[in-house]
């Protein structure tokens, strides 16, 4: 890591990784395997334990053969963590909100398991603690499950009917296979147009009713110049009196490659709004700053982003020779595009809560902030 990282020592004293690399040696006869794993993954995590490395660590998906999954997807709403989808036979936990896991509360997990995960901000922590949270050899290693094989999860459900469920882990690849995409990702629901299509690059849709450009910028590939294209043909065709820009989903890419997205942004007269979330990050968060600072009337709805606005990127891949393990590590590091920021998480103008009953419901109560 010392090698690769530019600054690793810039979120914790070197004496104090120092001293928690000499205490996990020591401890190694002492431990098994998955205690052992989760002691790396602490170690490459407290790089970034006061945010702007969330692009580092040691990812379960990273780590098929030494990681098997929970099928069960989840997300923290304001109000909770909640199942939003699991694979058969427990498909009927939609909807229940989590209490506790294998007995032990929500928050104490969260504790437990917090400093095993890489973060940018504490926005992008509450995405990302999800991959461990369905990692089965995780919970073992922290002492939050005593069974490798399932999980027990004590539920309230949708009706208020409170029950314990138990889930059997299954191999990365089925994981995978079954989540079909960007696991961070809340599954697609009616209603939520956002969430449809989340691997293109973007979407675009002209709502007549509000006279507005509704732009799904997801992935910021080489280049943008398609997106522009479609935006100008849009516009040439109908009368548009705002133009709305959703970065809720875009974790990054290329770095740069929004560039002529910015510029046509920049020299539009028209009124624009940019969504943004947990899941903007990386060079997705990086072209909101851009915006932030050059299109001085532009409104931003929803809530933290992920991304930090200085952050270290570009990871090299570290394979452990023993254990096999893959680590990411950060190699380069990216300034804030606005001068003097020292912000480490970047609030919307407009906050707008994104709770369980709009997502069950269907309801996009940050786009109706944005049309109205």
């Amino acid at each position: 890591m010392q090698d690769i990282h530019p600054d690793l020592f810039h979120g914790v004293p070197e004496a104090m990784f120092d001293r928690a690399a000499g205490e996990l040696i020591e401890a190694i006869p002492h431990l098994d395997d998955d205690e052992m794993l989760v002691g790396v993954m602490h170690l490459v995590a407290m790089i970034s334990a006061h945010g702007g490395d969330g692009h580092m660590g040691i990812w379960p998906p990273d780590n098929p053969d030494a990681v098997r999954r929970f099928p069960v997807r989840l997300w923290e709403f304001p109000g909770g963590v909640y199942v939003t989808a699991a694979r058969q036979p427990n498909a009927d936990l939609e909807g229940a909100r989590v209490l506790k896991v294998d007995g032990v509360p929500i928050d104490v997990v969260f504790e437990r398991l917090d400093p095993v995960v890489p973060r940018d901000t504490p926005s992008n922590l509450r995405a990302a603690r999800m991959v461990f949270l369905t990692s089965a050899e995780v919970l073992t290693g922290l002492s939050i499950s005593d069974d490798v094989g399932t999980m027990v999860l004590d539920v309230r459900m949708p009706d208020g009917d409170r029950r314990p469920v138990a889930i059997d882990a299954v191999d990365a690849e089925t994981y995978a296979d079954w989540v079909g995409g960007w696991e961070l990702l809340m599954p697609e629901r009616p209603g939520l147009d956002f969430l449809r299509d989340a691997q293109a690059q973007f979407r675009l849709d002209y709502l007549a009713a509000e006279r507005t450009l509704d732009v799904r910028y997801q992935v910021v590939r080489e280049h943008s110049g398609g997106v522009v294209a479609a935006m100008r043909e849009a516009m040439r065709d109908h009368p548009v009196d705002r133009i709305v820009l959703d970065l809720r989903n875009n974790g990054g890419g290329e770095a740069g490659g929004f560039r002529e997205l910015l510029r046509f942004l920049v020299d539009q007269r028209v009124p624009l709004v940019v969504l943004v979330g947990r899941l903007t990050f990386s060079a997705g968060s990086t072209l909101a700053l851009h915006l932030e600072r050059r299109v001085p009337d532009a409104v931003f709805i929803g809530e933290a982003m992920g991304g930090a606005p200085a952050f270290w990127a570009d990871p090299d891949t570290v394979t452990l020779p023993y254990s096999g393990l893959v680590a990411l590590v950060d190699s380069l590091f990216f300034r804030s595009p606005v001068p003097g920021d020292t912000r480490l998480q970047v609030q919307p103008g407009i906050a707008i809560p994104f709770t369980s009953a709009d997502y069950f419901a269907g309801r996009d109560p940050v786009l109706e902030r944005a049309l109205a």
